[in-house]
């Protein structure tokens, strides 16, 4: 089975690469105090883990999204009370429709649950595989390995798409669930990456049906098999593959509640 490795530093060019944004732009949200570096030396040096990168990230899309500073700053200090910004944000142009109806489901109760059919779009991606036990994973740890190891090859991130992990279970489909070690694989969405780099996928436009709730990824089994009831009550037939999405983007932290993720599991249907 693979394991993740110890958590990593990068330099402020490999961030900024990452993010597709200059190194200004960083040293700017750290000036407005949006953004802080894992590590600063001899006040020169700044040194980035992937939390801080996915936050520049987050950030990034906020000011994109017409947000202020001041708006964007109690996001980062208690990212459950945004209430108000989604008010805010209904009045803004029409474009901005999707970033609204994220952040609503942000503020999903835990007993609550979201189910949508959605066309996701033709997709760019980085991609690292992982033997794992059906179900038994840690999500985020996974998740920061292969953004590390997507960093340090020199790909730019996509904004506009999150990471997620898929997985082939022909099982699931079927509405049964199989003990066993499957192949998973993380993806990161990039927009650019090296030429001479090999572990890049171009997943194809797919219909895809979607449940998003609070929880975690050890409610996946049961979540999975009424989410494949769901397609075929609606005339869908699943195809066996499935995507997760971490929503709230929680790179592993010891006082970070799993309870406060908010995930969205997806069943590519036909």
């Amino acid at each position: 089975m693979n394991t993740p490795e110890t958590k990593k530093l990068f330099t402020i060019a490999q961030a900024a690469n990452a993010c597709s944004v200059s190194r200004s732009t960083l040293l700017r949200m750290e000036e407005e105090d949006l953004l802080k570096p894992a590590r600063h030396n001899d006040g020169r040096y700044r040194y980035y883990d992937v939390q801080n990168i996915m936050e520049a990230m987050q950030i990034y899309s906020m000011h994109r999204m017409g947000l202020t500073r001041s708006q964007i700053r109690p996001l980062i200090d208690t990212p459950e009370e945004i209430d108000g910004v989604i008010a805010r944000l209904e009045t803004m142009r029409n474009n901005l429709d999707a970033a609204i109806i994220e952040l609503k489901k942000r503020t999903l109760e835990d007993s609550s649950s979201v189910t949508e059919l959605l066309q996701l779009p033709e997709t760019l991606c980085y991609i690292k595989p992982y033997d794992l036990e059906g179900g038994r994973y840690d999500l985020g740890q996974y998740l920061q390995e292969t953004i590390e190891e997507a960093i340090e090859a020199g790909c730019r991130f996509d904004w506009d798409r999150r990471p997620f992990m898929r997985v082939f279970r022909e099982d699931l489909a079927e509405g049964v669930f199989r003990p066993g070690t499957y192949r998973y694989y993380v993806c990161i969405p990039i927009l650019r990456h090296p030429k001479s780099l090999q572990d890049i996928v171009l997943l194809k436009p797919r219909r895809i049906l979607s449940v998003t709730w609070h929880g975690r990824v050890t409610d996946l089994a049961d979540r999975t098999l009424t989410l494949t009831e769901d397609a075929r009550a609606m005339g869908l037939k699943p195809t066996g593959w499935f995507h997760l999405i971490q929503l709230i983007l929680n790179v592993p932290n010891e006082e970070i509640d799993p309870q406060s993720s908010v995930l969205q599991l997806g069943c590519i249907v036909e």
